[in-house]
């Protein structure tokens, strides 16, 4: 088996922002090929996860990396519609 479709030794060294298209085109094409059984059909499961990494270089101080990975699933955001009610304080004196 040889290298994707996509893959160019000439841009190796370019920064490519999204491709996500490209790659599942090929992925689908190789499970199709391979005759590679459907994820939901596979008993064996990986995770993947999202987050942001961050390089950072200042002179005299060197480079650093930071990896932000949230350690919980991440919720969807509340609407208005979904937001409990406001409850009001038990004792009035402590209203502001």
């Amino acid at each position: 088996m040889g290298p994707p479709r996509f893959y160019d030794p000439l841009t190796v060294g370019m920064l490519y922002l999204e491709r996500a298209a490209l790659v599942a085109g090929e992925a689908a094409a190789l499970r199709a090929a391979q005759r590679v059984r459907e994820a939901r059909e596979d008993r064996e499961r990986i995770a993947a996860f999202g987050g942001t990494c961050v390089i950072e270089s200042r002179p005299g101080e060197g480079a650093r990396a930071i990896l932000d990975v949230p350690l919980m699933p991440m919720m969807p955001p509340v609407t208005v519609a979904q937001a409990p009610e406001t409850v009001p304080p038990e004792n009035p004196s402590d209203s502001r």
